[in-house]
């Protein structure tokens, strides 16, 4: 990680913001540097570490009294936007289970698990989740009798989990 911060600070930051002093460094030199850094095609998440880097390294000038205050504090700090997940269509998943059994996937126990996890989550946003441990249970077992998987559940230490195998 280190070597991420020592890269934003060489690549992005120094170059902009390299010959100012530090005594004269300002919010305004800040937000600059944000918004020009997107039109540079810059990943909203990398302006954001620059943010959080230059926060941290003002921080220790303002502890090591070299600076009044950390004039990173007075700028919002970018926030990357968050893209918009389309889950797969019933068809859609079908078709995905389909050719991992087909081409005898190792995953194809990882895809029917995750596939299940959107449809409960989706049913529960949408207010219409089933309740009970034995909701649950059944689900699970439907699930795994629909693809080939045994399933077994257990609880130990108030910890529930599913076993999914290819057979008996």
């Amino acid at each position: 990680m280190v070597s991420c911060y020592e890269s934003i600070c060489r690549v992005h930051i120094k170059p902009t913001l390299g010959r100012a002093k530090l005594q004269t460094l300002t919010s305004d030199h800040l937000r600059a540097l944000y918004r020009d850094k997107p039109d540079a095609a810059l990943a909203p998440r990398t302006v954001n570490y620059m943010h959080v880097t230059l926060h941290k390294a003002l921080n220790g000038a303002v502890s090591d009294g070299l600076v009044p205050k950390n004039v990173a504090s007075a700028v919002k700090s970018p926030r990357p936007k968050k893209p918009e997940i389309h889950p797969l269509a019933r068809e859609q998943a079908r078709i995905l289970l389909e050719a991992a059994r087909r081409e005898d996937d190792r995953f194809e126990a990882l895809y029917v698990v995750a596939l299940h996890c959107v449809r409960a989550a989706t049913r529960t946003q949408m207010g219409g989740r089933e309740s009970g441990r034995r909701d649950a249970r059944r689900e699970a077992h439907a699930l795994g009798d629909a693809h080939g998987l045994q399933v077994r559940a257990s609880q130990k230490r108030q910890r529930r989990s599913v076993k999914l195998s290819g057979g008996p």
